[in-house]
């Protein structure tokens, strides 16, 4: 965002659940090429809802219909282009939401932003 490489009202933005132990965060990761893809638990539709304000990031919450796969730890935000070479890497987020990290039990997953005065995070 800072760098003008994505807009987060405009572009289209995902919540990716990640595994325990299948991925490290790195700030040195960019793409979703840093990301293996037996790390991605489930990927969401794009987010709606998607705000601005001032340095504020928000969006609404997100129901996962079905999740299924390895324990999930962290999430991570990210650009869907459909190429995962510019498909860009916005930020990892653990024990800052809600119900992560969770066992998947082949059941829907309610994803839900923290309703303060950071929301999703603030810059």
């Amino acid at each position: 965002m800072l760098t003008g490489a994505f807009d987060w009202v405009h572009d289209p933005i995902v919540v990716i659940l990640i595994a325990k132990d299948l991925y490290a965060p790195s700030i040195n990761h960019a793409t979703l090429l840093d990301v293996p893809a037996e790390a991605r638990v489930a990927t969401s539709d794009v987010l709606a809802g998607k705000a601005v304000n001032i340095n504020v990031v928000d969006a609404d919450d997100y129901m996962f219909t079905y999740v299924v796969g390895p324990p999930v730890m962290g999430v991570i935000l990210a650009v869907a282009s459909g190429n995962e070479a510019t498909s860009w890497l916005i930020c990892y987020m653990d024990d800052a939401i809600k119900g992560i990290p969770f066992n998947p039990n082949a059941a829907p997953v309610q994803l839900k932003w923290d309703d303060g005065p950071a929301k999703i995070f603030a810059l």
